[in-house]
């Protein structure tokens, strides 16, 4: 009898110990698969060369870090555009023409577009012909598709910039 009740006992253990696992193996399947899923959907927009970098915050040469407002400045990237509207943080060797040419603001349909996988990551070299100021542009975005950008620039120090990626909002007609 009591060889019985302890042989329950060990039997009940264990199907609670196998029915209380079950759940923490799905939960970690469904993070894998979401994991995969964002993976692929940012490779896809490297690839496709149509997404926004959006600044969190920005890092100059010389300075500290400052962090920006959400979604307001961006980097945004099409098959045959590329839309600039940057803040610039730091030493200037040249001053604009007009005060309100302040930032790397420009658009530019003559660049060159090369994007590398290294380290685990996305390396895209952007440099535009058609823009006398800036040099080159490096991003670098990760595969969960956080980002940072490089720039730099002819009369000016050197940027970089904190952020992720998002695919481009197509308009609706």
């Amino acid at each position: 009898m009591r060889a019985l009740k302890t042989s329950i006992a060990a039997l009940a253990i264990v199907f609670a110990g196998a029915f209380a696992a079950y759940p923490q193996n799905e939960k970690e399947d469904s993070k894998a698969d979401k994991k995969a899923v964002k993976e692929a959907a940012v490779r896809k927009l490297v690839e496709s060369k149509d997404f926004t970098f959006y600044v969190q915050s920005a890092s100059p040469l010389r300075g500290g870090n400052v962090n920006i407002q959400y979604g307001y400045y961006d980097l945004k990237i099409l098959p045959d555009t590329i839309l600039s509207f940057l803040p610039y943080y730091g030493q200037a060797y040249l001053v604009p023409n007009a005060p309100r040419d302040g930032g790397i603001k420009f658009a530019s349909t003559d660049f060159v577009y090369e994007a590398a996988t290294r380290k685990n990551n996305y390396q895209i070299i952007i440099k535009p012909t058609d823009i006398k100021d800036v040099q080159r542009m490096i991003l670098e975005v990760t595969p969960s598709g956080y980002a940072t950008l490089f720039v730099n620039n002819t009369s000016r120090d050197a940027i970089s910039f904190w952020g992720y990626v998002e695919a481009n909002k197509k308009d609706k007609k």
